[in-house]
């Protein structure tokens, strides 16, 4: 039983790190860093170029930086995990490798360990920038950036689990890869959504929980409710809504100055924005527990149901 054990593990572990190579030299691979250096780029420089530069806190930069971590997780779940398994049968490899005294479990836990291992270590290449970016502008690091380090790497595993379930069932490596990204994108958004709006609690949807990986930050929060602020108060604000030449033109001859039309405006019950409370839509503190539960039960869900489908799949 101990050399079964044994055995099987280091053949996962070769699986691994052949699956990695063949990560690391595809157009795939080129494309994801390609795309991550960019992002980074513009996250970096854009704010010299068009502006007057990077915010002088740890808090603020980490709130431009973190905005975008839940995409540059999905993007490595859609490249690389949503082919790892179809691939095999696609390019029929299956035959070589499934004839060859090597278990599937160990095949299979081999190729969700290189994925995982791809997506984190980009992951882990995305906060670091972050962290030497803040270092040098602010001075200092968000303190709140582990937390969502953790929180991104859950996420992965989570989205992980989800693209090697469209893996074991799609016939087609681009067609896998489609798919994972729209259901990760658009299809478990939309029905978080439809839920909210409801009144039916959609917490334990995945797409909610990747949510916590920026809203982890207090400072992101902050700058969220902030916003939201302004958004009130400028909707608030007849005069933000009000032409004065044109109204000047058609209250001539009635009388009624502009001032006086705009304090009509502004009274109670007459202008619905003047009285609009934005509290119950404020940002709260995440449960970082909790939103990692939902995270690694969505993995290991769906992992299973690949496993079982991989399992079963002749080629």
């Amino acid at each position: 039983m101990g050399k079964t054990v044994s055995e099987s593990t280091v053949q996962a572990f070769v699986v691994m790190k052949n699956e990695v190579l063949k990560f690391a030299h595809s157009k795939r691979m080129a494309l994801y860093l390609g795309l991550v250096l960019l992002i980074l780029a513009i996250m970096t420089f854009a704010p010299y170029i068009i502006g007057d530069g990077l915010p002088d806190t740890p808090g603020g930069i980490s709130s431009m930086y973190l905005s975008l971590v839940s995409l540059i997780v999905l993007m490595s779940s859609t490249l690389f995990a949503s082919i790892s398994i179809v691939s095999e049968y696609e390019e029929r490899t299956a035959l070589i490798v499934f004839t060859r005294p090597i278990r599937k479990i160990s095949i299979y836990v081999g190729k969700v360990l290189a994925s995982l291992l791809v997506s984190w270590a980009f992951i882990i290449l995305y906060y670091a920038v972050t962290a030497v970016v803040s270092s040098v502008v602010a001075g200092g690091i968000d303190p709140d950036l582990l937390t969502s380090l953790v929180l991104a790497f859950g996420y992965s595993f989570g989205t992980t689990g989800v693209a090697l379930l469209v893996s074991s069932i799609m016939k087609k490596s681009n067609t896998s890869t489609i798919l994972t990204f729209v259901i990760l994108l658009a299809i478990l958004p939309a029905i978080s959504t439809v839920m909210t709006v409801s009144g039916t609690d959609a917490s334990f949807m995945l797409d909610q929980a990747g949510g916590t990986i920026a809203s982890a930050s207090e400072s992101y929060r902050d700058s969220m409710n902030a916003a939201l602020d302004g958004l009130a108060a400028a909707l608030s604000n007849p005069a933000n809504f009000i032409n004065p030449d044109a109204l000047m033109a058609a209250l001539a001859g009635t009388g009624m100055s502009l001032e006086q039309f705009i304090a009509i405006l502004s009274s109670p019950g007459v202008w619905f924005a003047s009285s609009m409370d934005v509290s119950s839509m404020y940002m709260q503190a995440p449960d970082v527990a909790y939103s990692l539960g939902v995270m690694l039960a969505w993995g290991i869900a769906c992992m299973v149901i690949a496993l079982i489908k991989f399992n079963r799949r002749e080629f």
